[in-house]
């Protein structure tokens, strides 16, 4: 149980100090859908983010607002088929995009990094020509060895019919964000920019000076500025939808923790009733050792030294079972070994020196037994 709380603990703060590839801290996210019967038009979908957007990036406190389709580690997702021009994949290579719709400053919300080229800006419209940007690993799986910077990709349905959809220009390329779990590799992803691809089904994302709970009103208000009869849901701030993803673990090393913790106890108290009752049946032979001249220092050492052999018993079998159990955790881990060096020499270290520490009491009231006590002791 210690073993397994040490890898499933250990393995648990590494995958919490995982780079998601975005700062979640200080975000609040928000939802919409607009109506299609209210919201028939692009031009009018457009106008109702473009101005609530104006409205939240005007509220006190506010440092960047920005929308979304799809948010990151959420766990809802939104795949597209794609087809690159000049370009053939063989079967099995082509692996379906993560496709976001984002608002011009989305990035720089979120504080995604810029690897290569630009990010959208209020030129990226109707009227201007289809862009569109990727993460670095879509970069590194359709472009190997060249820039994909102004290279053009045809993205829209699943169902990899795109006829009916443009080509658009590589402008930008974007760090990795992680979208489904941070023990995740990386996913290819595109993004466009909402003005050229009308969502009705968007996020807000809200940076804020203040803790983004305490803005849940103001947010709410912003909107139903434009259109009161628009409800507003899914207010939660990005940290708790981060953290959310990582929640069963927590609770399991937690879990874990506590009986981990429970078998412990009952193992030093099952040590220190089996020494104290092996001393007591030793107490005539301590009495007839100090007799002799034994000091209580070596009556103490005595006491100790005979617990050890037990106790390095179970440390070995302890560890030996801890060695073939733990292989059952294996898909439970992130970035650490089943045989975790540290792990398996600090956590027995440890429990031998709480089991010499329950040796102990019984030792020591052994060594400071009265002489004539011992002597007469049945």
């Amino acid at each position: 149980l210690l073993v397994s709380v040490g890898l499933l603990g250990k393995s648990f703060l590494r995958l919490r100090a995982v780079n998601p590839g975005f700062d979640p801290q200080g975000v609040l996210t928000a939802s919409v859908s607009l109506p299609q019967v209210r919201y028939q038009s692009d031009a009018s979908v457009i106008k109702f983010f473009n101005s609530a957007l104006a409205n939240l990036r005007a509220l006190p406190g506010v440092r960047a607002a920005a929308i979304v389709n799809v948010v990151p580690l959420s766990g809802d997702f939104d795949r597209t088929g794609f087809v690159i021009r000049g370009k053939t994949f063989g079967t099995g290579e082509q692996e379906s995009p993560d496709r976001y719709i984002v608002s011009p400053g989305y990035f720089q919300t979120l504080r995604v990094r810029l690897r290569q080229g630009r990010f959208f800006d209020s030129r990226d419209d109707e009227r201007h020509p289809p862009v569109c940007i990727i993460s670095e690993t879509a970069a590194r799986l359709w472009f190997p060895g060249e820039s994909p910077l102004g290279k053009k990709i045809r993205a829209g349905a699943a169902s990899g019919d795109f006829d009916s959809w443009p080509f658009r220009e590589v402008v930008g390329v974007v760090g990795d964000v992680a979208q489904y779990a941070l023990n995740l590799p990386a996913t290819p992803q595109i993004y466009m920019p909402h003005a050229q691809y009308a969502s009705r089904f968007l996020t807000f994302i809200v940076r804020m000076d203040a803790a983004p709970a305490a803005f849940a009103r103001s947010v709410q208000k912003a909107v139903f500025a434009i259109d009161p009869e628009q409800p507003v849901y899914n207010i939660k701030p990005l940290e708790q939808i981060v953290s959310n993803t990582i929640a069963a673990r927590r609770l399991g090393v937690w879990l874990l923790g506590v009986f981990a913790l429970c078998a412990l106890t009952l193992a030093s108290v099952g040590v220190y009733a089996v020494v104290a009752y092996s001393v007591a049946q030793r107490t005539a032979e301590f009495g007839i050792r100090k007799a002799l001249g034994a000091r209580s220092g070596d009556i103490l050492s005595e006491g100790l030294l005979s617990s050890m052999p037990m106790i390095g018993a179970g440390l070995l079998g302890g560890i030996a079972a801890s060695l073939a159990l733990s292989k059952l955790a294996a898909r439970f881990l992130y970035s650490v070994s089943t045989t975790d060096a540290f792990t398996f020499a600090v956590l027995p270290l440890l429990l031998g020196v709480i089991a010499v520490g329950a040796c102990y009491l019984p030792a020591w009231r052994a060594a400071r037994i009265d002489l004539v006590i011992a002597l007469r002791h049945e």
